[in-house]
């Protein structure tokens, strides 16, 4: 049987001729229309010819459930999406017999450490493979758990989670059996098998990247030191998950142009805390010191200093901007050295100090 899920006005067809059932629903139950087929030919268009069949179609209400409306729907037996709201059902009572509070819990709100970036593939569901609970990790799944620079999806997926969700760790999940090419390294492995493994993980030190590559991740590394960024790959012969050591300072030396979308103060990775501060006030600086002196504006870098509050307390701020203008010779002075700033927040060790600090 055909089933034509609208409120179109046009009868469906058989191969026949015949009109088929038509079945039309709302949010409250479904209409079932069986039209008499019409030995004589059929005009066209053919909503005339279902108005006038309606006076003499049968008229049926159903209840909606999707278990009615998938027998309507279809001559087999209808244990498909049954099967479903019967394993719901379990986990449910499971859950709820074993945390009684955890369905209020997780409604409040979501708190996730990590972001799973990993395949579509069925054999690889992230919290089965990972032990944890719904609200514990936030997952993105795409074919071949990719991040490109232009799906829109991913990138939202990523801002939220870093910028909203303030997750500490994004996961690149990949698993062996899948196939790309990285023609010039792989030729060089003769065993069929770890070429395929070596393509896999490559891929996800690719995808490790292009994460690093936007901005908000970077922007946030650079803020709290975090997200941290992992590579995994799941073997789906064995069961076994492993992390990939990737060389990241490698990589960022090597493509520098391409992944350092902020000024880095130094080379080192992850960044100490005077670092991401020194970092974060050239950030704010870029495109917005005076000319080529060096110089910023107190108010503008006062009041963006006082937004990061994780970074600088309110009380940091005031005093930075006093040493600054005191290094410029003028308490009142509406401009201040970027360079003063960054002294404030990081002073520099002269070998003196280094000296004393060993002893």
């Amino acid at each position: 049987m055909h089933c034509e899920r609208s409120f179109g006005d046009s009868a469906p067809l058989t191969p026949n001729g015949e009109a088929d059932d038509l079945i039309a629903f709302n949010a409250h139950s479904i209409l079932v229309i069986t039209a008499p087929p019409d030995p004589s030919p059929l005009p066209s268009p053919l909503s005339n010819y279902h108005r006038n069949s309606l006076s003499n179609a049968s008229v049926k209400y159903c209840t909606t459930s999707p278990k009615h409306y998938h027998e309507i729907c279809h001559s087999h037996d209808a244990t498909s999406i049954q099967y479903l709201f019967d394993n719901k059902k379990k986990w449910r009572e499971k859950k709820q017999k074993n945390d009684a509070e955890f369905f209020q819990r997780t409604a409040e709100k979501q708190t996730p450490r990590y972001l799973w970036i990993g395949c579509s593939d069925s054999r690889v569901p992230a919290e089965e493979i990972t032990g944890l609970t719904p609200g514990e990790m936030f997952v993105h799944r795409n074919a071949a758990n990719l991040v490109v620079s232009n799906d829109i999806s991913s990138l939202s997926v990523i801002q939220f989670a870093v910028e909203k969700l303030k997750v500490k760790d994004i996961i690149i999940c990949g698993h062996y059996g899948l196939c790309r090419l990285h023609q010039s390294e792989l030729l060089k492995i003769p065993n069929e098998r770890q070429r395929f493994h070596r393509t896999v993980e490559l891929n996800i030190v690719e995808q490790c990247l292009n994460v690093f590559k936007v901005n908000m991740a970077q922007r946030n590394q650079q803020k709290y030191g975090f997200p941290r960024i992992h590579g995994l790959v799941y073997d789906i012969h064995s069961g076994v998950l492993k992390q990939l050591d990737i060389d990241y300072q490698g990589y960022l030396k090597q493509y520098n142009g391409i992944y350092r979308l902020h000024a880095f103060h130094t080379d080192e990775f992850p960044p100490t805390i005077q670092q991401m501060r020194c970092n974060m006030i050239q950030s704010f600086a870029e495109e917005h010191q005076e000319d080529d002196d060096g110089t910023i504006s107190v108010r503008y870098i006062s009041r963006v200093l006082t937004s990061e509050s994780d970074l600088f307390s309110p009380e940091e701020v005031d005093l930075s901007i006093d040493f600054a203008r005191s290094e410029m010779g003028d308490p009142a002075t509406p401009f201040i050295k970027i360079e003063s700033l960054i002294e404030f927040f990081a002073p520099r060790t002269t070998p003196d100090d280094a000296e004393s600090s060993t002893e």
